[in-house]
């Protein structure tokens, strides 16, 4: 005969057994063996209906209603809002689970403008936010869904609500390059968005959607009253990172912009203009519709050959980093970055491990290292972990610890230099991002280590370390913006 205990446990594992099935059916769209197998369960269970099921099975605060409502499947979405009473409706398409998501922004991020619509007229709150202060319009303007954002700002939707990471709904639009998103909002009427705002992490939404390589996004901005006059870090401009970028809409609407006419005559740090990064980068087209105003002698021909000798000095500078510069998420190719110091060690290279044994001996090394890092024995470690990447240098966690071992022994030039390859091979990689950009704010290239933080956070949004990072990165380049206009 069972006991109690045994008895109890049963009946948990029966209902977290019932309650995987039905998040498998629901997500799968088995509307008829999702509710069998409620049915079935309130029948069983003495005292609960189908709405007591549908309200009391959760996980992490999600309940059938989050679920169902992320399915995409209208009929399963039909079938569980159909089980609840009036009351019970109204509290379950405003619960939010531990993460803050509401059965909306779920509808939203599957993409699903029924869900969504039907979940507005059950009286969801178009409003409401997750942890990270992001609510369903945010998700919406970054999946590039005119129609989604369109049904959220005729439901009420604070189009100027800044999330905690990425800003408001324009900077998630720019930041994915949706320019028809782009364009509905700044058709919105006028005043109702801020188009210059910025936010922790954030630079202005024409900066975003630059880096982003959204030409007509940029045009779009631009035309509407973007701010084209920002200085970045190394003396950046807008313009710099368009004409890098071969965004020809952009820099044509930019030059159309007093602000932007001025930029066309700022140099760097490097001392280039946006007309040299062209030039360097071999655009003849771009060079031609920079050159009248960049001030600058000779024809497109002239400007081209300065182009390659430009380039040529630069790869001489920067011969170690060149080949990994690209995959570090920042706001170009680096020929325009400052003046900060870099590494110019040679690197190992970066090619899988010659058999299984020399993989074993290569993880072990990494092991050896860990421990030593651990004990802050940094001299110690950078050996074991540059033995591990001879060995094998396609592991992005090797060059990630090397990294974070050269930072603590406060070498940030080689911190930087492994963590750009690091998230070179593995760009879908958060620890990465966040090694890219802690060196980066150390050696003061505050800019660029928002950027790559803000990269990071878009694959993780959750993930602290970036949060504080971002933060961070911000306030110091705030204060060193400062601290240029008193000079």
């Amino acid at each position: 005969m069972s006991t109690k205990k045994e008895a109890g446990y049963k009946e948990a594992k029966a209902a977290q057994d019932t309650f995987r099935g039905c998040v498998e059916n629901a997500m799968s769209g088995e509307q008829f063996k999702l509710q069998e197998l409620v049915r079935d369960f309130a029948r069983k269970t003495p005292g609960l209906s189908e709405q007591d099921v549908i309200m009391g099975f959760q996980s992490e605060g999600q309940t059938l209603i989050h679920i169902a409502s992320k399915s995409g499947h209208e009929a399963v979405f039909d079938y569980v809002i159909g089980c609840l009473d009036g009351v019970s409706r109204k509290a379950a398409v405003n619960k939010a689970d531990d993460k803050g998501y509401t059965p909306l922004i779920n509808a939203t991020v599957a993409e699903n403008a029924q869900i969504m619509s039907k979940l507005l007229d059950f009286g969801a709150l178009v409003n409401a936010r997750n942890q990270d202060l992001a609510a369903a319009i945010h998700f919406a303007a970054g999946d590039g869904s005119v129609v989604r954002t369109k049904l959220l700002v005729d439901a009420g939707a604070d189009v100027n609500l800044a999330s905690r990471t990425g800003g408001n709904c324009l900077h998630w639009a720019a930041g994915k390059g949706r320019a028809e998103v782009l364009k509905y909002l700044l058709s919105l009427s006028p005043g109702k968005l801020d188009i210059n705002a910025t936010s922790a992490g954030c630079p202005t939404a024409v900066v975003m959607a630059a880096v982003a390589s959204c030409d007509a996004g940029v045009q779009i901005l631009v035309e509407a009253g973007a701010d084209t006059g920002l200085v970045l870090t190394g003396n950046l401009t807008l313009l710099h990172v368009c004409a890098e970028n071969d965004l020809r809409a952009a820099v044509t609407a930019i030059l159309r912009t007093p602000s932007g006419l001025k930029c066309a005559l700022l140099e760097t740090d490097d001392g280039n203009k946006p007309v040299h990064l062209a030039a360097m980068v071999g655009n003849e087209s771009m060079v031609a519709l920079l050159l009248p105003s960049s001030n600058e002698p000779g024809d497109v021909a002239s400007i081209l050959r300065d182009g390659k000798e430009r380039m040529k000095r630069w790869e001489e500078r920067h011969a170690a980093t060149q080949r990994y510069s690209n995959g570090g998420g920042g706001s170009s190719n680096n020929n325009s970055g400052g003046n900060k110091p870099r590494s110019t060690r040679p690197l190992e290279p970066v090619g899988p491990a010659a058999s299984p044994a020399a993989e074993a001996e290569a993880e072990a090394a990494k092991d050896e290292g860990n421990d030593l890092f651990k004990a802050k024995k940094y001299p110690d470690a950078l050996e074991r972990y540059t033995a591990a990447i001879r060995l094998k240098g396609d592991d992005a966690t090797f060059w990630s610890n090397r990294s974070a071992c050269f930072l603590a022994k406060g070498d940030a030039p080689n911190a930087l230099l492994d963590a750009e390859v690091c998230r070179r091979l593995r760009p879908d990689w958060t620890k990465g991002c966040y090694r890219l950009a802690a060196a980066r704010l150390e050696l003061g290239m505050f800019e660029d280590a928002a950027v790559a933080a803000f990269e990071g956070l878009k694959l993780d949004n959750n993930n602290l370390p970036l949060k504080v990072l971002t933060q961070e990165a911000v306030k110091r380049g705030k204060e060193e913006y400062q601290k240029s206009l008193s000079k």
